[in-house]
């Protein structure tokens, strides 16, 4: 068998390495980072780089070399490292560490290349004590202003700079900016926040740290001042009474400089007190007349606030009575339909007197016709008040010989002061009195009849009877008009002697004096007649829907006379004893006459009784003489619907 070996040979083709470092000597300082840096060309896939220290790689010794598997440093050595292509970083640089490097790298069967940098290290120092240097602004400075403050230290290596505040790192707040070293430190703008505060510039390197202090003084107006009552919370006061008042001043550099005043005068010789970031300034005195209604002003300047900041008490209430009241506005006499107004006038005082009304005697309640006004007040002497009531009357007759007064008091103040009294003389129209007991008269046929009217007037009214015939009556013999006054109330009795049957009828009686007049109707009829009527009953109760009857009769009843039923006003049926004269359609529908009208009975029946019929149902008989009667009606609903009436 024949067997066939091929051998493989590989051809290494030699490239050169060229290794790169700074042509000058590299200084560092002691304790800080130092990095001989190096690079190199070449084609060999894995080399390898090595640090030699010494006067050359033969002599000196390798401190740490590098490949593609990693890192390696010689035993011992810790502070060194191979960054970047081939660069040495040396960490926490020492003294001892000054001396020759050697860069070496060399690859696969390719030629070495090295070269050498000679590293000095110089001694590290601590910082100089730092200096800070005003370089915008001023200290004492305006708040506002803008201050820049410069820290300046030297060292080796050079210290860096940083600020404190208070011994507290600076608040992050945009009026506060550092330069990018750090050395410069703005505050744009000042504020009185930055007054009093200590400000701190730090240094420090490896070798140590110092600080420098400088206490800033910014000057700025103080809080507006607070003005307070020491005696009492109260604002009301007494004559004499002790008054201590304090003007307050918080914060403000410097602290703020304190003036009372009164009105635009000075107090003088008062002094201040401070307690840390406050003045203070008292004022006490007795109070007077004077003093009511009067303010106290306190003021407060530094060198920033010249304008005046201040604060006010007042304006004090020192309370004295009033001394009178007065009560005017209306003469006598007054007339029915006029309106009067009274007004109640006091004098001076503080607080403002309380006004009320007396009538009669008796304590004023309000009503229709009479009505008074709220307190109107206006200045008075010490800055008192003139209180001021009108009591407004819209005169009626029942006013006639009422009396009013008004009176005074106070809240704080005992006791009260009275007017003098108002008697009202009022003249009004006559209007008719005792109206029931007067509209009807009756008399027999030749019997004697008295008609009777009662008038109330001022002043008292002239009195005209008026018979059936619309005719003034005069006395003769068998009619007498007699006239009986007592006050203001005018009785005029009418006396017919034998009465016949043309005397029966409406009588008027007329009443007039210079205000107004007023006529009264009396109806005169037969006695006998009249009794002879049986009207319906006063008052009625039925359940819904039931019936209901409603007798009117007579005994004697003329040939002529008729009868008629309403209901609220609303003529329904009007009949005679022939029987139906007229009739609503309505009436038919609710109701019927179930009376025999021949024999004189118009009874009426509601068939079935609703709500509709809950009225006043009146019968009346015309003929020589006119009877009327009436009748209520209240219908109750069923328990089951639920309503009651």
């Amino acid at each position: 068998m024949l067997t066939t070996i091929v051998f493989l040979t590989t051809l290494a083709i030699a490239a050169a390495i060229t290794v790169t470092v700074p042509g000058s000597p590299v200084t560092s300082i002691e304790t800080t980072s130092t990095v001989l840096e190096c690079t190199f060309t070449t084609t060999s896939s894995n080399p390898l780089i090595s640090w030699y220290k010494g006067s050359s790689t033969s002599t000196g010794y390798l401190i740490i070399q590098k490949d593609n598997s990693g890192v390696f440093p010689q035993p011992g050595i810790t502070r060194h490292d191979i960054q970047n292509q081939a660069s040495l970083l040396i960490t926490d640089t020492q003294l001892s560490d000054a001396d020759k490097y050697w860069c070496q790298v060399e690859g696969l069967g390719d030629p070495r290349d090295e070269k050498s940098i000679t590293l000095t290290v110089t001694p590290a120092t601590p910082p100089s004590q730092p200096t800070i240097s005003i370089t915008a602004g001023s200290n004492p400075s305006n708040a506002g202003n803008i201050i820049r403050l410069k820290c300046t230290s030297t060292g080796s290596p050079t210290p860096s700079c940083s600020w404190l505040r208070d011994n507290q790192p600076l608040p992050a707040i945009t009026r506060y900016q550092l330069s990018s070293d750090g050395s410069a430190f703005t505050i744009n703008p000042s504020d009185k926040d930055d007054n009093g505060k200590t400000f701190t510039c730090h240094v420090t390197n490896v070798k140590g740290n110092k600080d420098e202090h400088i206490i800033l003084n910014i000057r700025y107006a103080p809080d507006n001042p607070d003005c307070t009552y020491q005696t009492t919370t109260s604002l009301s006061y007494l004559l004499d009474d002790e008054m201590k008042i304090r003007c307050q001043s918080t914060d403000g550099n410097p602290l703020a400089t304190l003036h009372w005043y009164h009105g635009n005068n000075q107090i003088q010789g008062l002094s201040s007190s401070t307690n840390g970031n406050t003045v203070s300034q008292d004022y006490t005195w007795n109070l007077n007349r004077n003093d009511n209604g009067e303010m106290y002003r306190c003021e407060a300047t530094n060198v920033i606030q010249i304008t005046p900041l201040p604060c006010q008490l007042g304006p004090f209430n020192v309370y004295f009575p009033a001394e009178s009241v007065t009560l005017s506005g209306i003469t006598n006499p007054v007339k029915e339909g006029e309106t009067k107004i009274l007004t109640c006038t006091t004098s001076t005082s503080n607080p403002a007197s309380q006004i009320s009304w007396l009538k009669d005697n008796n304590v004023w309640t309000a009503n229709t016709y009479e009505s008074i006004t709220s307190d109107v007040t206006r200045d008075g002497d010490y800055n008192g008040e003139i209180s001021e009531q009108q009591m407004t009357i819209s005169i009626q007759a029942e006013h006639n010989n009422k009396s009013y007064q008004c009176q005074l008091s106070h809240t704080d103040i005992t006791g009260h002061v009275t007017s003098t009294v108002i008697h009202l003389t009022v003249y009004y129209k006559p209007f008719v009195v005792n109206v029931p007991h007067n509209q009807r008269s009756y008399a027999s046929k030749g019997s004697v009849a008295e008609l009777r009217c009662e008038i109330e007037s001022n002043p008292l009214s002239s009195v005209i009877w008026y018979g059936p015939n619309n005719q003034p009556i005069n006395n003769d013999s068998r009619v007498s008009i007699k006239t009986v006054s007592r006050g203001t109330l005018h009785e005029s009795i009418l006396t017919i002697q034998n009465t016949m049957l043309s005397d029966y009828g409406s009588y008027s009686c007329f009443a007039e004096n210079d205000i107004g007049s007023t006529t009264f109707i009396v109806t005169f009829n037969d006695k006998i007649l009249s009794q002879s009527f049986r009207g319906v009953p006063i008052d009625t109760v039925v359940l819904e829907g039931n019936e209901v009857m409603l007798n009117c009769s007579w005994k004697d009843f003329e040939s002529t006379a008729t009868v008629a039923w309403n209901r609220v006003q609303l003529s329904l049926y009007l009949g005679n004893k022939a029987g139906k004269l007229y009739a609503d359609p309505e009436f038919d529908d609710c109701c019927e006459i179930v009376g025999n009208t021949q024999n004189n009975d118009f009874t009426l029946k509601i068939r079935n009784a609703n709500f509709d019929d809950m009225a006043i149902w009146k019968c009346s008989y015309s003929g020589t003489i006119l009877l009327e009667e009436e009748a209520k009606i209240t219908v109750l609903a069923h328990e089951s619907t639920g309503v009651f009436l």
